[in-house]
């Protein structure tokens, strides 16, 4: 196929290019940063706009600091991303390392399954480094567990192609049994008694369906709520896990329980409290988020507007 050959290509570019040190990677994200930020002006409106909506407190030279910065995290993702395809498992463990796996082991000694919801913090797309360098993991550890991504297919097929191949790649550079999920087969796949370990959801999109209106940064906010209704039909404990940036090329992950059964609770309060955790973490940390993405484009129903009324 054509679209796959094409993606292999790209790939093995990219390979080529990951063997760079990682401070080259950083010179070439200094540059990608100038022209994203001063040359092509990417989504700039979108971002002051975001930015200025949910600190309205912050003049404007504060606004545009914080842009700045955005803009140098994003270009560092991307440059990280590629470095990761042939780094060093101990160095990669060395800046990417979450300080409370217990929280996800303690979980694994009574459930077969646990529901990681995380947002678009941190570097989100090197998911597959919190279980830790595997020559130290535990066999009782979660980071023996298989971990289950979700992903939604997209319309460019060399693009979706790329993707799939650089996470798996990632999964087996990282020894961990690893899989991707269209998001469509989720319900498919962890219902199957057999499909234990660690099911991640990013939730923080604009979703056209099964959503809940939140109370996010100060603004009515449609959330994602596939997670939380697994996680109420099926009581499997659904965790938070923040990805934070300590400073370039230092990422600290954090795990904290939002219901370790969810049946306890309503779906929406699983949402909303997983709303409350994000926007905290966010707030400590302004610039590590997707600030580009369009995230209230979405118009609340009626109904949704009387309940986000209630919430205030």
């Amino acid at each position: 196929m054509f679209h796959k050959a094409v993606a292999n290509i790209i790939f093995g570019a990219m390979w080529l290019l990951s063997l760079l040190p990682l401070r080259v990677h950083y010179v070439i994200s200094d540059i990608m940063r100038f022209f994203l930020h001063r040359v092509v002006r990417y989504r700039y409106t979108t971002v002051i706009t975001n930015l200025s909506r949910c600190f309205p407190d912050l003049h404007y030279g504060e606004i545009r600091k914080i842009a700045g910065e955005y803009y140098r995290y994003v270009c560092d993702i991307i440059v990280e991303n590629v470095w990761s395809l042939s780094m060093d498992n101990r160095e990669f463990h060395r800046r990417f390392y979450i300080d409370n796996p217990e929280i996800a082991d303690e979980l694994f000694k009574t459930h077969e399954k646990i529901i990681v919801v995380m947002g678009h913090r941190g570097n989100w797309e090197l998911i597959g480094g919190f279980g830790g360098y595997w020559k130290e993991r535990k066999p009782e550890s979660f980071g023996w567990q298989p971990i289950w991504v979700g992903y939604k297919r997209t319309r460019n097929k060399i693009m979706n192609d790329l993707v799939i191949k650089i996470r798996l790649h990632e999964y087996k550079h990282l020894h961990i049994i690893g899989n991707i999920i269209e998001s469509h087969n989720f319900l498919r796949t962890i219902l199957k008694k057999d499909n234990r370990g660690v099911y991640v959801f990013i939730a923080d999109q604009s979703p056209k369906d099964a959503r809940t209106v939140v109370k996010f940064l100060g603004q009515p906010t449609l959330m994602f709520n596939g997670a939380a209704h697994l996680a109420h039909k099926m009581n499997v404990p659904v965790v938070f896990l923040d990805i934070a940036r300590q400073k370039r090329g230092q990422y600290l992950m954090h795990f904290t329980t939002i219901s370790e059964f969810p049946k306890e609770m309503e779906c929406d309060e699983i949402v909303r409290r997983y709303a409350s955790l994000l926007e905290s973490a966010i707030l400590s940390n302004p610039h590590n988020w997707l600030w580009s993405h369009k995230r209230w484009k979405r118009d609340l129903t009626e109904e949704e507007r009387e309940i986000y009324n209630s919430l205030r």
